[in-house]
């Protein structure tokens, strides 16, 4: 059985610092879930469409995080902060 512990508050700024935070799939999946490695429970997270309007916005809770069914497909820009850090990327969607 292997243990996965969440970062230390510590630990959470030194990763973000390092953008060492990257979504995972698991296209197996129907409902194909996304992980957002590395970011620390309590970080904000919000994407933007290509058009840089706020399409989603919730606090991460460190678990797998499935996107909305009024988000479509299409890239969207994903911004995690977590005290004050920001770490941004791309994310497709294909419903």
């Amino acid at each position: 059985m292997v243990s996965v512990s969440a970062p230390s508050d510590e630990e959470a700024l030194l990763i973000l610092d390092d953008r060492d935070v990257y979504p995972s799939v698991n296209p197996a999946v129907d409902s194909c879930p996304v992980s957002f490695i590395n970011a620390p429970a309590g970080s904000s997270l919000r994407l933007y469409n290509i058009a840089g309007e706020l399409v989603f916005e919730e606090i991460y809770d460190g678990e797998k995080w499935s996107p909305p069914s009024d988000i479509s497909s299409g890239i969207y820009i994903y911004l995690i902060e977590y005290e004050g850090r920001i770490v941004r990327g791309k994310l497709g969607i294909i419903r």
